[in-house]
């Protein structure tokens, strides 16, 4: 039992509240709260997109601002929108809350320090905001136009005028890295990261350059006395609501200081009582760290300074921070949901667990199974490219009986012919927007789609091409050949890991998956259906082609108990009228 002499019930009450198996097992798992998380982040996010967007027309008047926010208003005002607003802000600050306190340290990755910081400094510049706008409207009502609110903030009030301009960049930039973390794992996000990218800058600067275009022109006409009394008048703003405005500015601000506190002071409870229930988590060549009770192993990582893999950010969104544990079975809790997920998925042996989940209740040995010391930084440098899911076609291609071909031959004639043929295949391949991901031995891997694009028609013009390029070939040496060279392709297409793999001057660009293994297969089904190119029923679905002349047959691929569906084409110059017309260059 989870006690501390002195603080029992404090360390209860926060446990209830906060702490596994407290508030998430009573009311829901971790991947519901990530998704809660997630939702109600991106309708606050849209609620600042339209603000920026609004500021951003003062570059063209502010008639044009007033008459957006015209438009949007009644929107953003309606009882619906306003629950769902209010119930995102509420949600996002509990659930931030909550994290704060789940961390067992606060060393963590300076992206995570920054949106941390963001994220709970935006309530405390929101209260201002909320005060002056929103509650005025439905209390006082006062109405909201830019005429009047940029009156009031670069001439009646300067300082509350600053602090909107904060307001609105800190949640911009909290929402750009909180969406960045949870895209960035995403099979699209390499096609879309530039123009988003594009957006993240572009959005707040002409925010910034609208707010203040449109100020210019309002400090102007506030020296007018007829027209600041007009303005002031038809805002419904009295010289008396100054007051009103600090008080509940200063009540929202203190709603959201008070549970912050609290949290704090949870957190020193809980350190308190953990004191006493400390655990000690040795690591390879020795090296033990004692640490307080409930602190995951990677935290613990961080804690000692010892480099530890974790590219989702310890969200127990990847497995990079896996770890192979060892030590009495009671000091391993058993996986959550979350953990369990990644644990199935990728079929990892027993005893490895995700260093991010696993919170150890006793002592425990620990070994990190990737990435340490310098690679680790060099992991994260190339975030890009590393662990990025995307949907690609597969191709291997095998030269058939070149093993008895080069025994009649001497090694530099072998090497000639070698270097010919890949020159043929490699143009044929890069011709049609392949990327040659390696040549093993006589065989060739390929990937099509990495520039976007109709992959799979792009893989089966390469297999066109690379058919009446070997005819040429062979065409050309038939002299020299005893018998023509003859080849063998394997297609296939689906989900792969594309990352950038090895090291030093070995380390390039490749992907790996299941699709990768299945094209392999596929290169090897041509021997047994005596066909130049085999294909997945999956790459002529998605390249929109129906390839009924040729055989479809279902196998079961070696070292695997499923079937698939293929296509097995004799002679694959004969696709080239097929595909000749396909477009390659869009999706």
């Amino acid at each position: 039992m989870r006690r501390a002499v002195g603080c029992a019930m404090p360390a209860a009450i926060s446990k209830r509240l906060f702490d596994r198996p407290g508030w998430a097992a009573i009311s829901m798992h971790e991947a519901l709260i990530n998704r809660l998380r997630l939702t109600s982040g991106l309708v606050m996010f849209t609620y600042v997109t339209v603000h920026l967007i609004n500021l951003s027309l003062g570059l063209v008047s502010i008639e044009a601002m007033d008459a957006l926010l015209a438009i949007v208003t009644p929107f953003w005002n309606s009882r619906p929108v306003t629950l769902a607003l209010a119930a995102s802000l509420v949600t996002h600050i509990a659930l931030a809350l909550r994290a704060l306190y789940r961390r067992r340290t606060l060393r963590m990755p300076a992206t995570e320090a920054v949106q941390l910081s963001l994220g709970f400094t935006i309530p405390f510049l929101l209260a201002l905001h909320l005060a002056k706008t929103r509650l005025a409207g439905e209390m006082l009502g006062t109405t909201a136009e830019y005429r009047w609110e940029l009156l009031n903030f670069l001439v009646l009030d300067k300082v509350a005028g600053i602090q909107q301009l904060i307001l609105l960049i800190v949640a911009w930039c909290h929402g750009c890295i909180g969406i960045n973390f949870n895209l960035r794992y995403r099979r699209t996000y390499a096609q879309w990261k530039p123009a988003l990218l594009l957006g993240a800058v572009l959005v707040p600067l002409l925010a910034l350059l609208g707010f203040f275009e449109a100020g210019r022109n309002i400090v102007a006409l506030a020296k007018d006395p007829a027209w600041f009394a007009m303005v002031r008048a038809a805002s419904g703003v009295q010289p008396g609501f100054t007051p009103w405005y600090a008080k509940v500015t200063g009540a929202l601000r203190w709603a959201v200081l008070l549970p912050l506190l609290g949290v704090i002071a949870l957190r020193f409870w809980r350190w308190l009582g953990s004191r006493r229930r400390s655990v000690v988590i040795t690591y390879p060549a020795g090296r033990s760290i004692r640490v307080d009770g409930g602190t995951s192993v990677l935290e613990a990582s961080r804690l000692a300074d010892i480099p530890h893999a974790s590219v989702c950010g310890g969200r127990g969104r990847c497995s990079t921070c896996r770890i192979m544990v060892s030590g009495n079975p009671q000091s391993i809790p058993a996986p959550g949901p979350a953990e369990v997920q990644v644990l199935e998925r990728l079929k990892l042996p027993p005893g490895t667990r995700l260093a991010c989940q696993l919170r150890p209740a006793g002592d425990l040995a620990v070994t990190p199974l990737l990435v340490p010391g310098d690679m680790l930084r060099a992991m994260r440098e190339a975030t890009a490219e590393i662990g990025t899911e995307r949907e690609l076609a597969i191709m291997f291609c095998d030269l058939r009986g070149f093993t008895e071909l080069s025994e009649q031959r001497l090694p530099y004639d072998t090497v000639f012919l070698l270097n010919r043929y890949f020159a043929e295949m490699g143009k044929a391949i890069e011709a049609h927007g392949g990327h040659i991901d390696k040549f093993i031995g006589d065989g060739i891997m390929a990937i099509f789609g990495i520039e976007g694009g109709a992959y799979c028609a792009a893989a089966l013009q390469a297999a066109a091409a690379m058919a009446r390029r070997l005819d040429t070939l062979n065409d050309m040496l038939r002299h020299d050949l005893p018998a023509p060279l003859r080849i063998g392709i394997g297609i296939h297409c689906g989900p792969v890991v594309l990352g950038e793999m090895g090291y030093g001057r070995a380390k390039g660009l490749t992907a790996i998956g299941d699709t990768v293994n299945v094209a392999s297969r596929l290169e090897e089904q041509c021997k047994h259906h005596q066909a130049e190119l085999v294909i997945s029923h999956a790459v002529e679905r998605h390249a929109g082609l129906d390839l009924h002349p040729w055989p479809q047959s279902e196998i079961v691929l070696r070292g695997t108990q499923s079937t698939i569906t293929i296509r097995a084409i004799k002679h694959a110059a004969a696709l080239a009228e097929v595909v000749s017309n396909m477009p390659i260059s869009a999706a």
